[in-house]
């Protein structure tokens, strides 16, 4: 019943039409499972061209355009919410009614070179110098989709023409992996949006992957800064605070999938459902409190429980189901229940406060790791990475430095963001002269510390919290303030 109402929402704006084109040409739609297809036969219109634009109030959830095929047919497919008002127009003639005043929708592809720091008067430049299509004093809009090198949409903006209004977005927000941009005309159409929130679906999530300082040693409840990363988000994504305390990049890294637990010995999963010694590479998960995403997990296929006993220092791994007993060999994987279930989520990389890295190759193993984490997400991975904030600015120079090259605007340079005066400035927090001196000792002022210099209070969460989202909002990941 779901889906045969879906069909008549989408199907009733596409037959509204009171001009519709000949009896000749079908335009139809179905949907299943939440997703619609749209498609048409127009005989005797090949290559000439079919936008659809689909919008939920004041958001597009989907652009595009095609030419008519040699068989006189088009075909859109994406994914559809009752909600959602589609919009269909062919060559500047709209196929339903809800576009009434577009100049003729086509599109052109804009290399992003083109477009250098997003800057809009350049593409009002090249479609009046390139495409003969004067634009002064001309309410004209354009849409700018973003595109990787996939074809996957990453996000849109709408821009004005700054010589009709002077009040207009001069710089576009291209996000990270775009490599091209398709740009739609419109004209004398209200508005639509400033910036769009990239769709990333009803059951997208955000998880934080750290030690202690995103587990929130220091904080009252709810005060962590995944706690309030998520106040910022709202309902409509859930944050995952994935920090446990006292762990290294490789035992983060382990736990989220990118770096595997190994296991160090041959050993026999007995058939029944009795605990069995493990031994783990080097890694040491399960010592602290948190939510570290290990179980269930797999070792060669057997679903089962891996358990730290505090006193012995052993793991032990027990079976879910009894079974037949099987050898496992050394170098064996444990799959944990995280890098199946989170392999998809947009994802904070928060480590490296434990890890030894005084050498240059030690640093390189925390890229390295980190790295991997970022792979287990996909082909197109949605990610930041914060820079390491313990001890002094010279200190963590080299690391830092190695990250920001690594990670581009991907990264935060949480360090030298919170022991800059400014940052206090900004957020109305008044500095003693105590913290003042620790900003020119290259150090976190101690007001938003505990007692131990390491772990942050309250304030200091708080502002890794909001650094944490203007970077999502910048990358286009989440909606910006």
């Amino acid at each position: 019943m779901m889906i045969m109402k879906k069909i008549i929402a989408i199907c009733a704006v596409l037959t509204i039409a009171a001009a519709m084109p000949a009896a000749a040409e079908e335009h139809t739609a179905k949907t299943v499972n939440g997703h619609a297809n749209v498609c048409g036969k127009m005989p005797g219109k090949q290559g000439e061209t079919v936008t659809i634009k689909v919008t939920n109030g004041d958001t597009i959830q989907h652009i595009d355009q095609q030419k008519i095929d040699s068989n006189g047919q088009y075909n859109f497919s994406f994914e559809y919410d009752p909600s959602y008002t589609v919009l269909v127009n062919y060559n500047g003639t709209a196929v339903n009614e809800s576009i009434t005043a577009a100049e003729a929708l086509t599109y052109f592809d804009a290399d992003i070179k083109l477009a250098e720091n997003g800057d809009v008067a350049k593409l009002f430049a090249n479609i009046n110098n390139i495409y003969n299509f004067d634009t002064a004093n001309r309410n004209i809009k354009i849409i700018t989709a973003f595109y990787d090198e996939n074809e996957v949409l990453m996000g849109t903006g709408v821009y004005e023409n700054a010589e009709f209004n002077k009040d207009m977005v001069r710089k576009m927000n291209i996000p990270s992996g775009s490599t091209k941009i398709k740009c739609y005309l419109w004209e004398d159409l209200k508005p639509l949006i400033a910036g769009v929130q990239k769709n990333i679906g009803e059951n997208k999530s955000i998880s934080c992957w750290g030690d202690s300082l995103t587990y929130g040693v220091g904080a009252d409840s709810g005060k962590s800064y995944p706690a309030v990363l998520q106040e910022l988000v709202g309902g409509n994504i859930t944050v995952h605070n994935m920090g446990i305390g006292g762990e290294t990049t490789a035992t983060i890294a382990a736990r989220q999938g990118g770096v595997p637990f190994k296991l160090l010995s041959d050993v026999t999963i007995p058939a029944d459902k009795s605990a069995v010694n493990v031994w783990l590479d080097s890694t040491a998960p399960l010592v602290q409190p948190g939510n570290d995403g290990i179980n269930p997990c797999y070792i060669d296929n057997i679903m089962g429980t891996l358990t730290y006993d505090n006193n012995t220092g052993k793991y032990y791994f027990t079976r879910s189901e009894a079974g037949d007993a099987k050898k496992v060999l050394a170098g064996s994987e444990i799959i944990t229940n995280a890098s199946l279930e989170k392999s998809g989520d947009i994802s904070i990389i928060f480590t490296g406060a434990n890890d030894e890295l005084i050498y240059e190759h030690q640093q390189n193993a925390l890229i390295e790791r980190q790295k991997n984490m970022i792979k287990k997400l996909g082909d197109n991975p949605e990610y930041i990475v914060i820079g390491i904030t313990t001890k002094t600015l010279d200190e963590r120079h080299d690391i830092n430095e190695l990250m920001k090259k690594t990670y581009g605007n991907r990264y935060i340079d949480m360090k030298t963001y919170l022991s800059d005066e400014k940052t206090y400035q900004d957020n109305n927090i008044t500095l003693t002269d105590e913290d003042k001196q620790d900003i020119s000792e290259g150090k976190i002022p101690r007001s938003i510390l505990i007692s131990d210099g390491v772990h942050f209070n309250n304030v200091g969460y708080k502002l890794i919290a909001n650094k944490v989202y203007e970077k999502l909002s910048e990358l286009g990941i989440v909606v910006g303030k």
